[in-house]
């Protein structure tokens, strides 16, 4: 789920902030999620119309990769560790009700794939999807 899909601009620009990314945004972001599902009123509060729970753990995610990776990042050298994440696709598995276009060995593909980058070539904190960078 990218940012770009949040209605809400104060929200948006909050997670795209990496300077003032913390823990405590990301869960208050999703407590307020939450908190305005039980209320129902959370459509009109600029959160994603489709997949809403999904989407919203997804961006969860995103944030969570971007905030280890930067807390990781001045790891010595030889210690380095990539913090990435990624999206398999609309993968043939119980969770799509098997209506997905791609097989579980091709959705892993881009896992693999970043786990096999030699060291110097990875990025960090980074979100992919089909061997490719995408923006969050």
């Amino acid at each position: 789920m990218t940012v770009n899909r949040l209605g809400d601009p104060r929200l948006r620009e909050q997670l795209e902030r990496d300077d003032h990314l913390s823990e405590e945004l990301i869960d208050s972001t999703v407590e307020e999620f939450i908190k305005q599902v039980k209320d129902g009123n959370w459509t009109s509060n600029g959160w994603p119309q489709v997949f809403s729970d999904y989407s919203v753990s997804k961006l969860a995610v995103n944030a969570y990769t971007r905030l280890m990776a930067k807390r990781l990042s001045d790891r010595p050298e030889g210690q380095r560790i990539a913090i990435n994440c990624y999206c398999p696709g609309w993968v043939k598995t119980a969770m799509t009700g098997w209506a997905g276009n791609i097989s579980a060995e091709e959705g892993a593909d881009t896992g693999v794939w970043l786990v096999l980058l030699p060291g110097q070539a990875v990025a960090t904190g980074k979100f992919f999807a089909e061997r490719r960078e995408i923006s969050f």
